[in-house]
């Protein structure tokens, strides 16, 4: 088990219902950072299906522009700050608002993921901030979160881009589960420095994980807490929702979104393809699809200029 996560995780005593507690805020290069208390009530049984308090960024405009938000969510094994850059390109038209889902990140680990949940801590978010309307943009897990939104509360959502994403079951499951296995195996000698720990992890993986660029993705999740090393992200919790993780959740299609919807995927992968499309022009009829060339399933980082003005042309906000 890892550290500060895993305790929660096993806290099982101690039922969390979070509440907004403004906290502290700290501008920094009109960046205004929130952080959240997710304060602990007891309770004679844990509720797991309650809404989570995110920790989340928002960056304030550069105008003062009208536009509705924009919101950011990553993918699995990712936080807020994998948008960081996009965050800050964004902003130049509009606010955007980016979020570490439950489990992930600086936010509470709790024992339950699927999408309605997680869905349902976006709409949290929205309505602390009084946001009627937000353009939502989600990547992988996080793309399944903001279709999931988008079907369930139509309303919330103004403008919806999937980053290589589909409303329907991951590919790569088998490989998945064997990366969250190598992930909870990993053992950190705590004495060292993080740089060090974080190549330590990643010869670790190096049986499982080939790819050079998602080890680097996985051991940005190394962090030390209370002296020890660990995963920002609990490997166990995960592999525990994993199954639901990767497929998703059943929609009719009375259930389909209207709104303004772009598929934007990479040329190199498989997420968004004629395998998926099915899927996708029964729950978004109205979408358009794009595929960036020489971009794979990080198609963000992959083709990060080219990715921002495709977005920033489906906003208006060229």
């Amino acid at each position: 088990m890892t550290c500060l996560a895993s305790r929660r995780f096993f806290s099982i005593l101690t039922h969390f219902q979070p509440k907004f507690d403004p906290g502290f805020v700290v501008k920094n290069d009109n960046i205004v950072q929130r952080f959240y208390c997710h304060t602990a009530i007891p309770s004679l049984a844990p509720n797991e299906d309650e809404i989570v308090t995110l920790s989340h960024n928002v960056y304030e405009s550069h105008k003062k522009s009208q536009k509705v938000p924009l919101v950011l969510i990553h993918g699995l094994l990712g936080s807020g700050k994998n948008w960081g850059m996009f965050a800050k390109s964004f902003r130049e038209q509009r606010t955007v608002m980016t979020v570490d889902v439950r489990c992930h990140g600086s936010s509470p680990t709790v024992p339950k993921m699927d999408y309605h949940l997680m869905s349902q801590d976006i709409k949290a978010l929205m309505d602390h901030y009084k946001w009627k309307k937000a353009c939502i943009l989600g990547h992988s897990m996080g793309g399944k979160i903001a279709m999931v939104l988008a079907l369930t509360q139509p309303n919330l959502v103004d403008h919806l881009i999937v980053a290589d994403s589909n409303p329907g079951m991951s590919t790569g499951g088998q490989q998945m589960f064997a990366i969250i296995d190598a992930l909870a195996k990993v053992r950190f000698n705590h004495s060292g420095a993080l740089p060090a720990a974080r190549r330590d992890a990643a010869d670790q993986l190096l049986s499982v994980v080939k790819e050079a660029s998602v080890r680097h993705y996985l051991v940005m999740n190394v962090q030390k807490t209370n002296g020890k090393y660990c995963f920002r992200t609990d490997p166990h919790v995960i592999g525990s929702n994993l199954d639901t993780i990767l497929g998703f959740p059943h929609f009719s299609e009375e259930k389909a979104f209207l709104g303004k919807t772009l598929f934007l995927g990479g040329a190199n992968s498989r997420y968004i393809s004629e395998d998926t499309m099915g899927d996708i022009e029964r729950l978004f009829p109205t979408a358009g699809v794009q595929h960036i060339p020489n971009a794979g399933h990080w198609v963000h980082s992959d083709q990060p200029a080219e990715f921002t003005r495709r977005v920033k042309q489906f906003l208006g906000d060229l």
